[in-house]
């Protein structure tokens, strides 16, 4: 049945194209979460820049028993905190790139899984109404020719065309039909 039935095409390429959907959405999370990662360390590493030179300061006042520190110092640091905030930047923006991409990827992902259970119903009904019309055909030549010998000489199995409703005497599966 599940051969011969027209909506099986557009199953699997729904189920194609939710596959590659989630694998997408799984790298951008991932690539979004590297750049959270790295977002806080590069703001805890500014902390760190800050506090050790707090304490320098510090231990150059006490040293000098005035606030005339080496002021070059300070602008080593100023340029390492002016990286790591460039570096920020950077970061925010792919994250804010991922994070939109994945606001997109949710409802599509949502539609195409809504459509592949629809198809999924639709399935099962038309072959609930394929298999009840085959046993009613089977029920009606095996009462009118004599049984299950007259039935295999008039060939036993009977085949979906595209109509669930109609059926057509040709191979395919038998009552024990699966899908």
């Amino acid at each position: 049945f599940k051969a011969h039935c027209s909506l099986n095409a557009s199953m699997e390429t729904n189920k194609a194209e939710l596959k590659e959907k989630i694998a997408e959405a799984k790298t951008t999370g991932e690539r979004a979460n590297k750049s959270r990662s790295a977002i806080n360390y590069l703001k805890q590493s500014i902390e760190d820049l800050r506090r050790e030179r707090v304490l320098h300061r510090l231990n150059d006042s006490k040293a000098d028993d005035a606030s005339t520190g080496d002021q070059s110092q300070p602008e080593e640091e100023s340029e390492a905190e002016a990286t790591h905030r460039r570096a920020i930047d950077q970061e925010k923006i792919v994250y804010k790139t991922s994070f939109d991409r994945l606001r997109v990827l949710k409802p599509e992902i949502e539609h195409i899984s809504k459509m592949i259970e629809k198809c999924r119903a639709t399935m099962q009904s038309q072959f609930d109404q394929w298999y009840a019309n085959l046993q009613a055909r089977n029920g009606v030549l095996g009462s009118s020719t004599g049984g299950p010998a007259a039935a295999s000489a008039h060939g036993s199995a009977y085949a979906y065309s595209e109509q669930p409703s109609t059926l057509s005497s040709a191979s395919a599966p038998s009552s024990g039909a699966s899908y």
